[in-house]
C-alpha cells in the first residue's frame, strides 16, 4: 500500500506544503586520491564463456515513449532500471525535453515522477501547462535518501539536477557526497528496476560540474546543443548520445518552439539554404581548429578561435570522431593531437 505524505517546498518568495504519493516506508569511485573502490552492488562472478551466461528477461524489454526519434535514438526506448545524464547549456532545453519525454510514458501507463530541486512545483507546473504536459507528477525533493524510496513505486524518476542533491555527507565533503548519492541511486535502480534520468549542469567551459564519477557510473549520457545565430538562441536543438551500454550512439536535430518540441518535425525542402550555411559555419570552424599553427591543441587553443566554450568543444569532438584530431586526458586538461 501506498500512503499520502507531506513534503516542504521552498522558494524565495514562499513555502508551503503538498500532498505527494510516495512510498510507506561508503564505497567510492576509484579516484587517485581515494583508493577506494566504487561500490555499485555489482556481484563478483568467476570466467563463463559469453554464450553460456543466461541474460534475464530485463534486458529484452523497454519503456516506450511513444516518441519515435527518441525511442529509436536510445535503441528501442529505456530499459528498466538504467540511470543516464541529460546535459547542456542554458535555454538548451532540457527541462521542456524530459517534461514532454515523461509525458510520453505516462500516457503509455507507466508511472512516472519529475523531482525537481531547482523549480518549485508552482513554475515546474506551469511550463507544463504551457507545453502540455498533463500526466507527469512532480514535486519537490533534495535529499538523495529520500529519492531513493521513491525508486519502489516508480517506472521512471527525473533528478533536477544532481547539482541540488544533498544527502547525509553533504556537510563532509562534495566528492564523498557525490559519489555517495549516484551509488545509492544506481542500486536502487537497478535493485527497483525503476529508471533515473539525471540533468547534470556543465560548466562555462562545457565540462561537467563535479567529478566524473557521475559520468562514468550511468548507463547512458545525452547533451543537447543548441545553437546561437547572431547572438539568438536557433530554434534547432543538436541531440547527441554520447554513451549508452544498452543501445547505440548518435545524433538527430530536433525542432524546438514555443509549445516544446515537435519531435514530428521533417525539415522542408526550402529549409535547405539555412541549413547549408549552419553546415559552412560547421565546416569553416573545423578548418579554423585545424589551421592553428600548433600539433597539439587543448580547449584553451580552440577558445581562442571560438568564443563558446560549448560550441568549442562540439568541434573539438567532430575532429575527433571524424579522425584529424587523436584525443588524450578527459575534461579541460584534454589535449587533441593531429593525425597524420
Amino acid at each position: 500500500m501506498m500512503r499520502l505524505s507531506s513534503f516542504a517546498l521552498k522558494s524565495d518568495r514562499f513555502s508551503k506544503r503538498i500532498k505527494l504519493v510516495v512510498p510507506p516506508k561508503s564505497h567510492y569511485n576509484n579516484f587517485s586520491q581515494l583508493r577506494n573502490v566504487m561500490n555499485l552492488s555489482i556481484t563478483k562472478t568467476k570466467f563463463t564463456k559469453a554464450a553460456d551466461v543466461v541474460i534475464p528477461d530485463i534486458f529484452n524489454r523497454r519503456l516506450q515513449t511513444g516518441i519515435a526519434r527518441i525511442d529509436d535514438n536510445l535503441g528501442g526506448g529505456f530499459l528498466p532500471g538504467a540511470v543516464g545524464c541529460l546535459t547542456g547549456s542554458a535555454g538548451s532545453g532540457k527541462t521542456t525535453m524530459l517534461l514532454q519525454i515523461m509525458e510520453g510514458l505516462a500516457k503509455q501507463n507507466y508511472k512516472v515522477g519529475y523531482i525537481s530541486g531547482e523549480e518549485a512545483v508552482e513554475q515546474l507546473a506551469n511550463t507544463c501547462k504551457r507545453i502540455g504536459v498533463d500526466e507527469v507528477e512532480i514535486c519537490n525533493e533534495t535529499k538523495t535518501e529520500e529519492i531513493v524510496k521513491f525508486t519502489k513505486d516508480f517506472d521512471m524518476l527525473v533528478i533536477d539536477s544532481f547539482q541540488a542533491l544533498e544527502s547525509k555527507h553533504s556537510d563532509t565533503s562534495s566528492r564523498r557526497h557525490e559519489m555517495f548519492s549516484i551509488q545509492e541511486l544506481v542500486k536502487a535502480a537497478k535493485k527497483n528496476e525503476c529508471t533515473i534520468c539525471i540533468v547534470l549542469h556543465l560548466t562555462k567551459s562545457g565540462q561537467y560540474k563535479g567529478n566524473t564519477s557521475v559520468i562514468h557510473s550511468v548507463d547512458f549520457n545525452i547533451q543537447l546543443l543548441r545553437e546561437f545565430v547572431e547572438g539568438q538562441p536557433d530554434q534547432h536543438v543538436n541531440m547527441f548520445t554520447l554513451k549508452n551500454r544498452f543501445g547505440p550512439t548518435g545524433e538527430c536535430t530536433l525542432l524546438l518552439t514555443g509549445t516544446g518540441y515537435d519531435f514530428d518535425y521533417e525539415k522542408p525542402a526550402d529549409e535547405g539554404k539555412a541549413h547549408t550555411g549552419k553546415g559552412n559555419r560547421k565546416q569553416a570552424e573545423m578548418d579554423m581548429i585545424m589551421q592553428l599553427d600548433k600539433n597539439s591543441i587543448t580547449l584553451k587553443d580552440a577558445l581562442t578561435k571560438i568564443e563558446d566554450a560549448q560550441r568549442a568543444s562540439f568541434i573539438l569532438r567532430e575532429l575527433t570522431i571524424t579522425g584529424k584530431l587523436d584525443k588524450t586526458g578527459r575534461g579541460v586538461k584534454a589535449v587533441y593531437t593531429k593525425v597524420g
